[in-house]
């Protein structure tokens, strides 16, 4: 991940625990992993998360 390579690894860490916790959610798929949410909502979600 680019945030690993520019040694932010924490940042980098709150990304991933982000997008699992979010992709765990099956409403909170885009339609090409089975879903019908919209690339923005995830968007969204993914960022909350980080702001957690």
């Amino acid at each position: 991940m680019m945030l690993e390579h520019l040694e932010y690894p924490e940042a980098a860490r709150a990304v991933e625990i982000a997008v699992d916790q979010v992709l765990a959610d099956e409403k909170l798929r885009t339609p090409d992993l089975g879903g019908k949410a919209s690339t923005k909502t995830v968007g969204m979600a993914v960022a909350a998360g980080v702001a957690r």
